[in-house]
């Protein structure tokens, strides 16, 4: 899967389609090959857990390999993080692909023992575990390589790997259960790990290691002074609620599609093949989702779009099926429908609904952030889904309610799901103003700003305080061309007019990379009442390098003036401008210093 970064540097186009760039082909096609395998891995296991699993109990008995999930995945990853205090950064990570492996062959062991009864069991418990620990391998590592100017243009090439394994794996998987069956999957899952070790050992060993971004301390530091607990921040409480609500629905989806397709196939080979064409669907829609339509949606219509689009179609499509299956209709129709809520559900879910997920960690201060982050994933989400098993456990199990009757409960879960995802995304600008104030938030805001944050950096334009304005410039500079000219045309009276001498300097720095024709009245005014002499040299620069007419006798008195600085800021404007004339005329200038007695001319 290195292909990937190997064809796109082989053609600028396709390069600059991606944003790669050519001393990063190496690093990123290691990173997509180590994630392609991995997710092979994911796709063995996954199309066959669920389908087993509901051959040998019947999905009445789901409840309890969610319940599973929600106590031996969070011991599994609460021991890996202690390991990962103990052990160097890429001893940790071997050792997750090594125990990986190990536990893949097991279970294909289990599977084709007198056990095997039990292990089935477990299978949902494994595939959750398995997705969990390469992740925390994938990831971290990527932010070990790439630094955050990098990640917001090459963590999409990465998380391609996955999808595209989703829809080749997808393809294949029928034919291989034919040949194999279903347990000898968990031995190709066995090999395809361990092919990622060899890949991460040459990562690990890479140059690329230490010339991207500084490695991380084996242990973080311990501050001084630990801010609140992320639970007594009512931002943060909100970010758990949405994450709760999410994966207790999101189990309710795979609950309600896996009711009615175990009716629709009868045999566990026949639903684990249907599942792998399903995930090369998902795969499909997500891949043109994630390129073409998240960071669209987020910029042009706001956090609270990407965060909703989800809930919202899944919503509709399961309330069809509560609506269809009480009015009679055919099992066809709504396995169908259920087909459709579980695909949308996956595919919006690890795309838009990611994208948009991750910006409400942003805002929040460092150890906040790193804190209801752990929270949220390492402790929220499993228990998100023990809580669904024993919602399920009653109702699915106790009282025998299918696929209609989950529907209904899903609905009840969906209403509070879209109120605090209603409420996050009116809350998010009033904590990324906070932090804006605060200069925060560092480079890697950079990675997903929306429309209502781009507002707030439009404001901070306008702040008073020299350091807010200058992070607001930055920023806006990461954004690129196109929306840092609109925004420093409508804030260019304001800046120029700021109190601090740097905020008017990188004002116009900004306007000379930029060649804001429109901007030299407002420049030429300026001239009249700036007494910073440095600043006084970057408009005469600006100015000469636009080619304003109107100000051609002070562009020349101010290549004489007694203030060196001034002098050569103009000079610096002329040969920039496109007038043979005036640069002629700075050339002779130039040469004249050449040629002077005094040192520093000649410097």
């Amino acid at each position: 899967m290195s292909s990937i970064s190997t064809s796109a540097t082989s053609h600028p186009r396709l390069a600059g389609f991606l944003g790669i760039e050519k001393r990063e082909s190496t690093a990123l096609g290691l990173m997509v090959a180590l994630y392609f395998i991995l997710t092979a891995a994911f796709v063995f296991v996954q199309t066959t857990a669920f389908g087993l699993f509901i051959d040998e109990f019947g999905s009445q008995n789901l409840p309890f390999a969610y319940i599973s999930v929600a106590v031996l995945t969070s011991l599994i990853a609460f021991a890996y993080l202690r390991l990962s205090q103990r052990v160097s950064f890429g001893t940790a990570k071997l050792i997750n692909l090594g125990f990986l492996t190990l536990m893949c062959l097991v279970f294909w062991a289990g599977l084709r023992s007198p056990l095997g009864h039990w292990f089935i069991f477990l299978l949902p418990f494994w595939f959750q575990t398995l997705v969990g620990l390469a992740n925390l391998v994938v990831w971290p590592l990527s932010g070990h390589i790439f630094d955050l100017r990098q990640a917001k243009r090459l963590y999409g090439p990465i998380s391609a790997g996955n999808w595209l394994a989703n829809i080749l794996g997808g393809f294949v998987i029928s034919p291989i259960l034919a040949l194999t069956g279903a347990a000898n999957l968990y031995l190709l899952a066995a090999v395809a790990v361990a092919m990622a070790v060899p890949v991460l050992w040459v990562i690990l060993n890479g140059p690329h290691m230490h010339s991207a971004a500084a490695p991380l301390p084996e242990k973080a530091p311990s501050p001084s002074r630990p801010g609140p607990s992320p639970l007594k921040h009512p931002y943060s409480r909100l970010i758990f609620a949405y994450t709760l609500l999410w994966w207790m629905a999101f189990v309710f989806v795979d609950n309600i599609f896996l009711d009615r397709a175990g009716i629709q196939f009868p045999t566990a080979s026949a639903l684990a093949g249907f599942i792998g064409q399903q995930l090369s669907v998902i795969g499909i829609i997500a891949i043109i989702t994630a390129t073409f339509l998240t960071s669209r949606i987020i910029s042009r219509i706001g956090l609270l779009a990407g965060l909703i689009a989800m809930p919202a179609v899944v919503a509709l499509s399961v309330a069809a099926i509560a609506i269809g299956g009480t009015l009679g209709a055919s099992n066809v129709v709504l396995f169908w429908t259920a087909v459709v809520a579980k695909t949308f559900n996956l595919a919006l879910g690890f795309s838009i609904s990611l994208a948009a997920g991750s910006l409400l960690y942003l805002p929040l201060l460092g150890h906040q952030r790193e804190s209801t982050h752990t929270i949220s994933e390492g402790i929220v989400q499993p228990v998100a889904i023990g809580a669904a098993g024993v919602i399920l456990l009653l109702f699915n199990t106790t009282l025998h309610f299918n696929a209609v009757g989950l529907s209904y409960i899903f609905l009840a879960i969906a209403a509070p799901w879209l109120w605090v995802t209603y409420r996050l995304s009116r809350k998010y600008p009033e904590i990324l103003s906070e932090a804006l104030r605060k200069r925060s938030l560092g480079e890697n805001t950079a990675l997903m700003f929306d429309c209502a944050s781009l507002g707030l950096l439009q404001d901070s334009l306008k702040s008073p305080r020299a350091g807010v304005v200058l992070y607001a410039l930055n920023q806006l500079e990461q954004l690129g061309p196109r929306v840092q000219r609109k925004a420093l045309v409508q804030g260019l009276p304001s800046l120029l007019a700021h109190p601090a001498q740097e905020v008017r300097s990188e004002a116009m720095k900004r306007v000379l990379s930029l060649r804001l024709q429109g901007a030299a009245p407002l420049l030429r005014r300026r001239l009249i009442e700036e007494t910073a002499p440095a600043v006084y040299a970057v408009l005469i620069q600006a100015l000469a390098a636009l080619g304003d007419a109107e100000s051609h006798e002070q562009i020349m008195n101010a290549t004489e003036a007694p203030d060196r600085m001034i002098r050569f800021g103009a000079i610096v404007g002329l040969l920039m401008s496109a007038d043979g004339e005036q640069i002629a005329h700075a050339t002779e200038i130039i040469t004249r210093w050449v040629e002077s007695r005094d040192a520093d001319d000649r410097a």
